[in-house]
């Protein structure tokens, strides 16, 4: 791993969806593919997904290591 996102997301306006304080941990390395950082404009449910199936495969991935 070369580098993390802390991820927080505080309020409903902020996508939080789980209403107690959490964080979630996001392990980067190099051209991983992740784009985490989305104009509000491009905040659709089809490209959540997207970059939601990228981050379990690549934490499967890590928890084979």
């Amino acid at each position: 791993m070369n580098a993390v996102n802390i991820l927080h997301a505080s309020g409903r306006e902020a996508q939080q969806d789980v209403f107690h304080f959490h964080i979630h941990l996001v392990p980067r390395r190099e051209n991983d593919g992740l784009n985490l950082w989305y104009e509000s404009k491009q905040r659709i449910r089809v490209e959540f997904d997207k970059t939601l199936r990228k981050i379990k495969q690549f934490m499967e991935r890590e928890s084979e290591i």
